[in-house]
């Protein structure tokens, strides 16, 4: 897509990198499906927990906003 849109888009090496980068990506999670699910475990925990605290600051600045 970056190759053929090069004349429509500014910063199509970037588009290109991140192509190349997925592809990498992808034979590793296909030679490495173990390490690939761990991975996808930690990842998940980790937006879990970020996800959580911003719920938490959410509700406690609704509570404020509903006192003043």
């Amino acid at each position: 897509g970056a190759i053929m849109m090069r004349k429509e888009i500014s910063g199509e090496i970037w588009m290109i990198i991140w192509g190349v980068i997925s592809i990498l990506l992808g034979f590793w999670i296909l030679s490495n499906l173990g390490a690939a699910a761990l991975a996808y475990v930690f990842v998940a925990a980790i937006f879990a927990i970020i996800g959580g605290i911003i719920s938490i600051f959410g509700a406690f600045r609704l509570r404020s906003l509903g006192r003043s």
